[in-house]
């Protein structure tokens, strides 16, 4: 929360609902995760780091909410220790490389995601890539929640800047995700009926 005064927050979360944005927020410190309670968060987002952080999972659990667990650079009995920390939450752990930004090459998406779905029904991916189709991929691969960084100044100092998005090409992000699950969506109906029917030889006399 450095950086922003608790009103600024409150303030911002109104600004984000307002515009029919449901605002979450990640807590570092365990004043964090009351502040974000009380200003409205309906959900929590715990960065990869802090998946060993006992404390502060527990002070998530608390409030009851929905959980996006990161679990980048983190074993699978880490998950799962942290996932009955939160049993009595909503968890969705996202699949995550602590690289940023992450090269193509490594983001392991192939292996991440089946292995999380195997831990829960849900799945996501916390992406730290910079290109706009692995949400897509992810999507491919049974995520069902997509986290990416979005930038107003490529070239600005934030360390999260270098990995970012800019609006534009988060749009495309968007675009191509959705692209992907409509192409994975269940076909209502039979809409090969009329291209079978004319497309098969038939039988007639010669």
């Amino acid at each position: 929360a450095k950086g922003l005064t608790e009103d600024a927050w409150a303030e911002l979360f109104e600004h984000a609902v307002t515009c029919g944005v449901k605002p979450l927020a990640t807590p570092f410190d365990l004043e964090a995760v009351d502040l974000l309670d009380s200003i409205g968060a309906n959900a929590f987002k715990l960065a990869s780091g802090d998946i060993t952080y006992r404390c502060l999972i527990e002070k998530v659990a608390s409030k009851g909410k929905r959980v996006f667990l990161s679990t980048g650079a983190a074993s699978e009995h880490e998950v799962q220790r942290a996932m009955r920390l939160l049993d009595n939450c909503e968890v969705v752990p996202l699949a995550c490389d602590l690289v940023y930004p992450c090269p193509t090459e490594a983001a392991d998406l192939g292996r991440q995601i089946p292995k999380l779905l195997g831990l829960s029904k849900r799945a996501g991916y916390s992406d730290h890539t910079e290109s706009t189709l692995t949400g897509a991929v992810a999507v491919a691969l049974g995520a069902s929640v997509l986290e990416k960084h979005v930038t107003l100044n490529p070239e600005g100092d934030a360390p999260d800047d270098k990995m970012a998005l800019t609006v534009d090409q988060a749009a495309e992000y968007v675009a191509y995700a959705n692209e992907a699950g409509t192409l994975l969506s269940k076909v209502e109906g039979d809409p090969q009926h009329a291209a079978r029917v004319g497309a098969r030889r038939s039988a007639y006399a010669s």
